[in-house]
């Protein structure tokens, strides 16, 4: 039987589960209400928001979209809907601006506002029904399986959720529990408690899971201690985490049986080093970490804990965390060998890794304009220890705002990415490329003494904006560039910029679709012929 909060699944030998009631530790309690708050809290802010902008316009619908305004009954119940869910999501936002609050009460919170959707939600689908004649069971089964899906609650507080609703809405809408809407509505109800409790299960086997490891972490991190053979395969066949055990001396390594969930390798790896040696799938920095962890367990290191890339099966590059502890022999002191566990811990990277991308790039694929400023300011400040001078190009788009004018604004996002594609397939090697703004970006390049190819990428790019088409007709597309090389160690980021933005303004002024570099203004006589 596993516990968890506010209930027990026990799965007997048969297959079947049975459900009691249980109360879990209170650091696990703790643990759960801070996952369900940061998770429920989030879900609320989304609605709240979306709520606001929704309510807003049906309300604004009712008041002046409507011949009859508020004259009417029908108008007035609809509008007293609208207002009241308006009014709710802006209590719970002002709540959420609240910086003293603890988890505990922020969840009950939310879910009391998550309750208070789901009440509306139901006796606005009832209105409905009582006054179109006509029984609607989608919206109403939809909003139970996103509750069930998406709000992380105790079983016992969800199925009350879950169950209310549906007694209300079948008694009031005076549906039969053996019509095809109330068939379709009752088998809704049960599926949204299943995976109102199986879920509720998930999340309580993670933390647990989580817990274990942390504490295992910091045991092996705090102190040097010592398991029996018998602990060992304990924790082996319990574990939700492949253990592994190395013998420095016999070199030979084995691991729990759930590695062959992740490998196609057997269990026992004899002669591991050689092994190591000849595995063409592990990569040469992988195999580096894993060297370097087999020489510390030799000089007798207590713990170590690093990351590792790894191909398991179907070719698939998984992340694992592992942590590695030496361990004394029971029939010899004198001998040592290691212990580890290996944590699967890819979608936690793959997050990290998403979150980083998302940070850094915009909606183009390109760096944004923290980012690009950032490398422009870290190149400068490293000037002086190099050779190399920094160039900065400035491309602003000439008449943008007549492109969204004439075909909308998606047409314009189509024109700004294609405007990146274009910048980064002519682009020399190791540009740094950036959206700077709205219609503006930016390029930074590392240059020796010659920077006549710079002219010449910035004059491609403007030649092959003419190819730029929308929905197979093509847009009269163009822009100008500004540049500036510096000069010396002791130009900074802004006087660059500066610079660059000066030369832009002067091929703005000579005409637009224009390259210019600054302090070279001669070149680019006003009126001059373009590149189009």
């Amino acid at each position: 039987m596993e516990k968890i909060c506010g209930i027990a699944v026990c799965v007997a030998g048969g297959g079947n589960l049975t459900l009691k009631i249980s109360i879990i530790s209170d650091v696990g309690k703790e643990k759960y209400i801070e996952e369900a708050f940061r998770n429920n809290r989030l879900l609320c802010i989304v609605a709240s928001v979306f709520c606001l902008a929704v309510e807003g316009f049906n309300i604004i619908r009712v008041l002046f979209g409507s011949d009859s305004g508020l004259n009417t009954l029908n108008n007035r119940i609809y509008f007293g809907f609208y207002t009241f869910l308006l009014v709710c999501s802006i209590l719970y936002l002002i709540y959420d601006r609240q910086k003293e609050k603890s988890f505990r009460k922020g969840n009950r919170i939310s879910l009391i506002y998550i309750g208070i959707v789901l009440f509306w939600n139901t006796c606005l689908n009832i209105y409905d029904i009582f006054r179109s004649d006509h029984v609607h069971v989608t919206m109403a089964s939809t909003m139970l399986v996103a509750f069930s899906a998406l709000v992380i609650v105790e079983p016992v507080y969800g199925l009350i959720i879950i169950w209310a609703n549906y007694f209300i809405f079948m008694t009031a809408a005076q549906i039969s529990l053996f019509s095809g809407d109330g068939i379709n509505y009752t088998l809704t109800a049960l599926m949204a408690s299943v995976i109102c409790i199986v879920r509720f299960r998930h999340i309580c086997i993670e933390l647990d899971q989580s817990r274990q490891i942390h504490e295992i972490g910091e045991k092996l991190h705090t102190r040097r201690f010592w398991l029996t053979k018998e602990q060992y395969d304990l924790i082996s066949q319990n574990a939700g985490f492949i253990t592994f055990q190395w013998d420095p001396e016999k070199d030979k390594l084995v691991f729990s049986k759930n590695w062959r969930d992740f490998f196609e390798n057997d269990y026992e790896i004899p002669r591991f080093s050689q092994f190591l040696n000849s595995c063409l799938t592990i990569e040469d920095a992988e195999k580096k970490k894993i060297r370097e962890c087999m020489e510390a367990v030799r000089r007798g290191a207590a713990y170590q804990k690093f990351e590792i890339k790894l191909l398991t099966r179907g070719n698939i590059q998984r992340w694992f965390k592992i942590q590695v502890a030496c361990q004394r022999s029971s029939s010899d002191e004198s001998m040592m060998y290691a212990i580890g566990f290996m944590n699967d811990i890819t979608k936690e990277k793959e997050q990290l890794i998403e979150f980083q991308k998302n940070a850094t790039l915009d909606a183009t694929g390109l760096l944004n304009k923290a980012s690009i400023g950032d490398c422009g300011r870290n190149w400068l400040e490293s000037l002086h220890l190099k050779s190399h001078r920094i160039a900065m190009l400035i491309l602003d788009m000439d008449d943008f705002k007549n492109i969204n004018d004439t075909y909308g604004h998606p047409c314009g996002d189509h024109v700004l990415k294609q405007v990146a594609d274009i910048m980064v397939k002519y682009a020399p090697e190791n540009a740094k490329i950036g959206r700077f703004g709205g219609d503006e970006f930016m390029v930074l390049l590392k240059v020796g003494e010659d920077t006549a190819y710079i002219s010449e990428y910035a004059e491609k790019v403007i030649r092959h904006m003419a190819d730029i088409c929308w929905n197979g007709q093509k847009i009269e597309t163009g822009c100008s560039i500004g540049f500036a090389v510096t000069e010396n160690a002791e130009w900074d980021y802004e006087k660059l910029y500066q610079c660059a933005d000066e030369a832009l303004y002067m091929a703005k002024k000579a005409g637009k679709k224009r390259v210019c570099e600054f302090g070279k203004y001669e070149k680019y006589p006003e009126n001059g012929n373009d590149l189009s």
